[in-house]
């Protein structure tokens, strides 16, 4: 599904990423931790389509992911259909007057009838536990239930791949723990989830695989939950990150 073969990212200063690879296959869901500025976002923006690589390739559904790809208004409509991302700062993704809007907006840029984006708009509120607030103001909202939001805008646009930048970030414990149930719930569903986060004792719970960066910005652990779970030392390290 997703694939990255010697993917490095220069900023101007600094690298982002240090010949990165990686396969992710439909319907894993997958935990990327690392040290703050290891590279997990720089990731996640070449994934989701926000970036191009400095060198290496990036293919998704077989299709190379290049600068000339993301060109092609066509394609990089159905790209980003196809791969949502809900940034780690829900404010930047809000901009809407209610949040009826906020979820409808996306549905509208595909030409469907009203119907169907009422349909799309109540569903994926519902889905996640949004309804109650759909006429409210997404900025007035607390920071659990802008993530919430965030994430019924990307849903509406159904897309395969879910790509969420530290949505556990800021929330409180019951909040997250929403998102992780609500996480769990699409995965089972058949979506493939990529979250990055720092709290392992959190996600340890429904992620099925962790991919570890070091502050070298490579990927220095690639594994199952199970192998994981059998190496408590590394455990133990990644609840101090």
């Amino acid at each position: 599904m997703l694939t990255v073969q010697h993917l490095n990212y220069n900023y101007p200063a600094t690298c982002g990423l240090n010949d990165i690879n990686l396969q992710i296959k439909a319907g894993e869901f997958v935990c990327f931790m690392g040290p703050n500025g290891s590279g997990k976002s720089t990731l996640f923006n070449i994934l989701s389509g926000l970036k191009t690589a400095s060198s290496g390739t990036y293919y998704f559904n077989n299709a190379l992911i290049d600068t000339t790809f993301l060109k092609n208004a066509k394609r990089r409509q159905t790209f980003h259909q196809q791969v949502g991302f809900v940034f780690q700062n829900s404010d930047v993704q809000l901009f809407n007057l209610t949040v009826a809007d906020e979820v409808a907006f996306g549905p509208k840029q595909l030409a469907l009838s009203a119907a169907e984006i009422e349909q799309r708009v109540t569903d994926c509120l519902t889905l996640t536990g949004c309804s109650e607030f759909r006429d409210r103001v997404p900025y007035h909202l607390s920071g659990g239930e802008k993530k919430r939001v965030a994430l019924a805008s990307v849903l509406a646009l159904n897309p395969s791949v879910l790509i969420l930048d530290e949505p556990l970030s800021g929330l409180t414990p019951i909040a997250q723990q929403q998102i992780l149930d609500l996480l769990t719930q699409l995965n089972q569903a058949g979506k493939t989830i990529l979250i990055a986060s720092h709290d392992y004792n959190q996600i340890k719970q429904c992620a099925s695989r962790f991919v570890i960066f070091n502050e070298q910005h490579k990927i220095v652990h690639d594994l199952s939950a199970t192998d994981l779970m059998a190496m408590p030392e590394l455990g133990q390290q990644l609840t101090l990150i």
